[in-house]
């Protein structure tokens, strides 16, 4: 794993591996609003290199990311284009899960590390799988108490979306690593493209 902290340095690495192949498929990782969406688009415009989305391959009736994911038509998508194109690039969240669930495997895997400006790792709570699970889970478990509690909402009322959504990531990155297989990690504090 290289820790790559410059969007130019990313794309020079990315340029010399596609050198050494004919076609490559990219995944890029992270958590909910890390800047997935944001590092694949400028990455493909810096590569020449066409961009798949998972969020534009998921089934908007169901909570949690994974269930929604159609998967058929995902992967469909993905052999389709990466057969046409020199560069695919593929964004989502819990991505190692999701590739493999639709038949894919990327060829370079990149893990987008947001930090703080005083070069924290924003999202640790959700995504570092050396903390305990148990007591992350019990954060948002916690803070839906609490969100029931000051808003009256019945324990019976639908849960808010980021709890799902963080149960799911921190769920997600116990079992696979996603930072730890990725062949880059992008770590930003801010946009740099």
């Amino acid at each position: 794993m290289t820790e790559v902290d410059d969007f130019d340095q990313l794309v020079a690495h990315l340029r010399t591996r596609l050198e050494e192949a004919d076609r490559l498929v990219v995944g890029v990782d992270g958590a909910c609003g890390a800047g997935k969406t944001t590092l694949a688009d400028g990455l493909g415009k810096a590569l020449g290199a066409e961009v798949i989305h998972v969020d534009d391959h998921l089934d908007k009736g169901k909570a949690a990311y994974r269930q929604a994911v159609r998967y058929r038509h995902l992967g469909r998508d993905i052999e389709k284009l990466s057969r046409q194109v020199q560069v695919l690039i593929v964004e989502g969240m819990c991505l190692l899960e999701v590739l493999e669930e639709a038949g894919i495997r990327a060829d370079v895997y990149v893990y987008v590390q947001r930090l703080r400006r005083d070069g924290s790792w924003a999202d640790e709570l959700v995504c570092d799988a050396t903390l305990d699970h148990d007591w992350m889970v019990k954060l948002v478990d916690d803070s839906v108490a609490m969100w029931r509690k000051q808003g009256g909402h019945e324990a019976s009322a639908e849960e808010p979306i980021g709890a799902i959504l963080d149960r799911e990531t921190i769920d997600y990155h116990f079992c696979h690593r996603p930072k730890d297989k990725a062949t880059y990690v992008y770590k930003w504090t801010r946009p740099s493209f």
